[in-house]
C-alpha cells in the first residue's frame, strides 16, 4: 500500500482490522494518498485521496472526513464528504450532513434528511 503521510496503529488481536490514527495537517493535502485495501472495517476521520476497496468490508466516513477517491466496498456509511464514485456490494447509507459528489451504485441506498447527493444512482440487483 503506497502511502503519502503518517500511519500509526496496530492490528487487532484477531488480525482482522487496522486502526489508523492520522496526524492533523494545517494545509489541504491528504493524510493518505494512494490505494487502500482493507478486509473488515475502515473508519476515516481525516482526508484521504486515491482508491479505497474492500469486497466485503465496511467503510465509515466520519462527519469531519473528506474522501477524494473511487470507492468499492461491501458497505459504505458516509457522514462526511466524498468526492468520487461509490460502488457498494451491499448498501450505502448517507447520514445527515453527508455530501457526495459522484455516482452511487448499490442494491440498497438510504439517504437521511440533510444529506446532499450530486450524481447519478444505479440500483443494482441483489445477489441471491
Amino acid at each position: 500500500m503506497p502511502v503519502d503521510g503518517i500511519i500509526t496503529g496496530q492490528l487487532t488481536a484477531n488480525g482482522g482490522g487496522l486502526m489508523i490514527k492520522q496526524r492533523v495537517r494545517s494545509d489541504s493535502d491528504p493524510e493518505l494518498d494512494g490505494e487502500l485495501s482493507f478486509k473488515d472495517l475502515l473508519r476515516v476521520s481525516g482526508h484521504i485521496r486515491g482508491k479505497v476497496q474492500s469486497e466485503r468490508g465496511t467503510l465509515i466516513v466520519d462527519d469531519a472526513a473528506t474522501v477524494d477517491a473511487q470507492i468499492e466496498v461491501g458497505v459504505a456509511i458516509i457522514s462526511g464528504e466524498v468526492n468520487g464514485d461509490v460502488f457498494a456490494h451491499e448498501r450505502v447509507e448517507l447520514s445527515r450532513g453527508a455530501v457526495i459528489n459522484g455516482n452511487i451504485s448499490t442494491p440498497l441506498l438510504s439517504i437521511k434528511p440533510g444529506a446532499t447527493f450530486h450524481g447519478d444512482c444505479s440500483m443494482l440487483k441483489t445477489a441471491g
